[in-house]
């Protein structure tokens, strides 16, 4: 959980940054001139715009790491200009009929921004806003459309900025507290337990995706730790992304594990920015089991199965029931689950380690070093489904080094049907 201290100190070291790369003492300078009352416009001060704006820290880095993860690229870590314009659209930023506020000038602020980078900044875009530069693109902002041109006091500004234009428009799960789901999703002893019970075979897994394609002798990423172009492969790997589980949402996860980092733009700060150590992949897969659709303990018991991954796997025989199954379990990033998450959790590592296996073994006991591995790079494979015609010898279920698929009639085995599950199909 990131501490109030930590969350302070990155914030200063933002601010800090901001206010001296772009001028914003200046800036502010200029717009207090447009504040009618005295008392406020003497209030107009550096010390008292930090002071509003750490008021309102935990939206300011909310939206950011919100909208950072929103495009195509890999680059979940700092904000592109099709990102930029998304909160400009969303929060309805736009005033054609104000200087300062129309499509052109909002847009010069970005570039502006990005153009005014500090030299020894060796992390920083070109093309895109880091935390520094998020600050200072917001602080002209409201400061254009609160203060120039409402003549609101530096405080009043503020608020009325993150709260009515901000906070009222982004999607709600923009505004997720990382800190509140761990306190009641992660840090509780029952999901401890969980986590405990299956750590070597999770240690594994994330070792053997962590270690990728090597990463020797560069500043920032490691073969020990786990960036985002890893974890991607992983998800690919496990087939994560359905029409119920969104590549947003899966981007997201990877997003909101990370700790506050008080610098970005140091290499020890910057290698956590962009990389997860082994205790946030365990959140990552608190969060991955919180939105993913698993049987309950009721349905596993009625369909006879003793894990997710045989339930899911006979699901998949089932596409009208599975549909159904995942639109009713499926949850979305800040709603309530349907069942215990320590339930969730287990099942969701169980069916991981099923899967990790090729569909196939008992995934209570421990996956190897030498299992991940292969799951990693590629040789174990699902069963697929294709059309066959009934009586065909090939097995439905295997370890494989090569893709095997699976018969459209459902079967697992030549003359054998999979059970129904749970009263779904």
């Amino acid at each position: 959980m990131t501490p109030p201290d930590v969350k302070l100190r990155a914030f200063e070291v933002d601010w800090g940054k901001a206010r001296e790369d772009h001028n914003l003492d200046k800036k502010l300078e200029k717009a207090a001139k447009s504040i009618v009352d005295p008392e406020k416009r003497a209030l107009a001060t550096p010390e008292a715009l930090k002071a509003a704006l750490f008021e309102h820290c935990d939206i300011l880095y909310q939206v950011f790491s919100f909208y950072c993860s929103l495009g195509a690229s890999e680059d979940v870590f700092s904000m592109g200009n099709n990102s930029y314009l998304s909160i400009i659209r969303d929060c309805n930023l736009v005033n054609p009929g104000v200087s300062g506020l129309r499509d052109a000038d909002l847009q010069l602020l970005f570039e502006g921004a990005n153009a005014k980078q500090s030299k020894g900044d060796a992390f920083a875009s070109k093309i895109a806003l880091d935390r520094e530069e998020w600050i200072a693109v917001v602080t002209q902002m409201f400061l254009r459309k609160h203060v120039e041109s409402g003549g609101m006091g530096v405080a009043e500004a503020v608020q009325a900025f993150f709260i009515d234009d901000i906070a009222h428009n982004v999607p709600s799960m923009c505004l997720q507290d990382s800190n509140r789901f761990r306190a009641e999703y992660c840090y509780i002893e029952a999901t401890d337990m969980v986590l405990r019970k299956y750590e070597n075979s999770l240690r594994n897994l994330y070792e053997a995706f962590a270690k990728g394609d090597g990463a020797i002798g560069h500043a920032v990423f490691t073969t020990k730790l786990m960036d985002f172009g890893e974890y991607m492969e992983m998800v690919n790997r496990f087939e994560l992304i359905d029409p119920f589980v969104t590549q947003r949402e899966i981007r997201l996860a990877f997003v909101w594990c990370r700790m506050v980092v008080e610098d970005e733009k140091w290499i020890k700060g910057r290698q956590k920015v962009v990389q997860l150590h082994f205790e946030d992949f365990l959140e990552l897969i608190v969060r991955l089991a919180h939105m993913t659709a698993l049987p309950t303990e009721d349905e596993l018991a009625d369909a006879c199965m003793a894990h997710a991954g045989e339930f899911l796997d006979a699901l998949e025989a089932q596409p009208e029931a599975e549909q159904d199954f995942k639109r009713l379990h499926t949850c979305e990033p800040g709603e309530p689950v349907d069942q215990p998450i320590a339930w969730k959790v287990q099942q969701f590592v169980l069916w991981t380690i099923y899967r990790a296996r090729g569909g196939q073994g008992n995934p209570e006991s421990e996956l190897t070093v030498k299992e991940a591995n292969r799951f990693m790079e590629g040789r174990i494979h699902r069963v697929r489904v294709i059309d066959q015609e009934p009586g065909a010898e090939r097995a439905a279920t295997a370890v494989v080094e090569d893709e095997y698929e699976l018969r459209r009639d459902g079967r697992t085995a030549p003359g054998e049907a999979p059970p129904p599950v749970g009263g779904l199909g």
